[in-house]
């Protein structure tokens, strides 16, 4: 970590965020979370990957059925989001840099749909010039939210709340968003991740909180509109 911070320091745009790279390969909510615990303006400096030339490929280390929560998770952070040649299609072969030519391999459908759809939708400008910032989740019934981390991206035409799940099992939680909402009106917070609508009241949401709950590994892109 203290070399990366001296690179930037030093002039350079960007370096690899292996300790995140290391926290969510591994599922470490509690490494993750003190990973996003720094700035905005800190956080733009990494650039977020699941592979890279010095790392195995993702398809070998963080299986289709984990994608979902670590995809999502590293493709709508602040900073770069770093993807290698045959990443999306899901490759297996590990390509030393001294060669050009890697063998032909069968696409893996899966992954290359999901990451489509997260290049698809981090296109939008509040991604890239929205103010970031994580959201605090608080427990709600008897299922532990601790593999749940949220947080949202904010600009004057839009409003994304992104939640994941890097635990195995179930997490739920409320998400409070307080005077982010008005209590008056009602919102639709769409998924666009698994193109579901949820309608909730400013009331809940300022009260008491977005209700979240995701199964092991799984993720929300929400839309957030006034309805």
């Amino acid at each position: 970590m203290g070399n990366r911070t001296r690179l930037i320091d030093l002039g350079f745009s960007f370096a690899y965020d292996k300790t995140l790279y290391d926290a969510a390969r591994n599922a470490d909510v509690g490494a993750t979370l003190a990973r996003l615990s720094d700035t905005q303006d800190q956080q733009s400096h990494y650039a977020r990957f699941l592979e890279n030339h010095d790392e195995p490929r993702r398809a070998e280390v963080i299986p289709d059925d984990r994608l979902p929560a670590i995809g999502t998770l590293m493709g709508t952070l602040p900073g770069m989001r770093f993807y290698q040649q045959g990443e999306i299609e899901g490759n297996k072969i590990r390509l030393p840099i001294q060669l050009a030519v890697a063998a032909p391999e069968p696409t893996d459908p899966y992954s290359e749909a999901f990451f489509r759809k997260i290049l698809s939708l981090t296109r939008e400008s509040v991604f890239h010039d929205g103010n970031w910032r994580m959201l605090d989740v608080s427990a709600e019934g008897y299922t532990s939210p601790l593999g749940l981390i949220v947080y949202e991206w904010r600009s004057q035409q839009a409003w994304k709340v992104i939640a994941v799940n890097l635990a195995a099992g179930a997490s739920q939680g409320r998400v409070r968003l307080g005077d982010s909402v008005s209590k008056t009106r009602q919102y639709i917070f769409y998924d666009q991740l698994n193109e579901v609508r949820y309608d909730r009241t400013g009331e809940e949401l300022h009260d008491v909180g977005l209700f979240v709950r995701l199964e092991g590994f799984q993720a929300h892109i929400f839309d957030v509109t006034p309805a």
